[in-house]
């Protein structure tokens, strides 16, 4: 089997009871944006985000026999999904939306009630289950490794667990969910389901004053462009909040689009070429530009100092990630 997790899991608070059901059937996890840190990304089982990015949980799902889906919706995108109903695998769904049952895929059974309480009445009637001869060695892997994705991992080195990771919306979030390493739901915020670009900002400050912890917020010039204002409100409340701003002078995921559909314009391509450090500095806050690969360790290391915010101003090549 093969667990699929998801938010309804955040908002029932279940996540002990799925990493003890994962260990009951030594089942792989995969998770949703919204599900990312309801199983650690050390434990046994951990497959990581499914995205049209990630090969490693999809490679799974297509050698499953049984897939449980925990409080996660069916993304018609995934083709995933799609391979599972053409395979005949039986679907085991819990969530608490009744809408939410047989939506793109037909469930085999489902529960519909509040996760947490489903699964400990579920928990005392599963046996141990002995580990498979199955090996995720078998499986093809294909991670993408690009500038931004080294920027985030480092920055997540660096802030370590405590850190809140906040995500805008664009190709950094999907870089942002596969490379920061999170270990509790609570401490990563982005906007699944309707991703509204111009999220991050204010969600990273209202963040900090509920954690009192550090912060990080991870942004692309277009979704920065839309709230930046904001930055002025971090600095009157002396918010050390850090800011990474990818920035590829272009709506990536866009242009990733438009690329992969052969169109012959590319919106907003390139963008004005706005100096973001130059404008953090002119509202009070701290600005680096970083332009290099060896000095991404060097500004991870900066963000850590000081109780202003800091906004690093990552340059990237226009085509990264697409």
């Amino acid at each position: 089997p093969v667990l699929y997790v998801g938010g309804g899991v955040r908002a029932a608070g279940a996540s002990d009871k799925v990493k003890e059901l994962a260990d009951r059937l030594h089942a792989p996890v995969t998770v949703t944006y919204m599900g990312l840190g309801c199983y650690p990304p050390d434990g046994e089982g951990w497959l990581g985000v499914l995205s049209d990015a990630a090969s490693l949980p999809a490679a799974a799902i297509a050698e499953c026999d049984l897939f449980v889906t925990l409080g996660a919706r069916f993304n018609s995108r995934y083709g995933a999904f799609g391979r599972l109903a053409k395979r005949r695998v039986p679907v085991l769904q819990f969530d608490t939306d009744r809408a939410e049952i047989d939506k793109n895929v037909p469930a085999a059974l489902s529960v519909v009630g509040d996760v947490a309480e489903s699964l400990a009445e579920l928990l005392p009637l599963l046996p141990q289950r002995e580990k498979a001869e199955w090996e995720y060695a078998s499986l093809p892997v294909r991670r993408e490794v690009n500038r931004g994705t080294e920027i985030i991992a480092a920055l997540s080195r660096a802030m370590g667990r405590r850190a809140t990771v906040v995500t805008d919306v664009g190709l950094h979030q999907e870089w942002t969910a596969h490379n920061a390493e999170i270990f509790t739901p609570e401490r990563f915020l982005t906007s699944g389901g309707l991703g509204a670009m111009g999220f991050g900002t204010g969600a990273a400050i209202g963040a900090h004053f509920a954690s009192g912890d550090s912060c990080l917020l991870v942004t692309g010039d277009g979704s920065f462009n839309m709230n930046f204002n904001e930055l002025s409100t971090a600095v009157k409340h002396h918010i050390p909040l850090v800011v990474a701003v990818l920035n590829n002078n272009s709506l990536g995921m866009i242009r990733r689009l438009q690329t992969a559909r052969r169109s012959k314009s590319n919106v907003n391509a390139p963008y004005l070429n706005i100096d973001y450090a130059a404008l953090a500095r002119s509202m009070g806050a701290r600005g680096v530009t970083v332009s290099e690969t060896e000095d991404i360790e060097d500004a991870a290391q900066r963000a850590l100092d000081g109780s202003l915010p800091l906004v690093i101003d990552f340059k990237l090549p226009i085509n990264t990630g697409i």
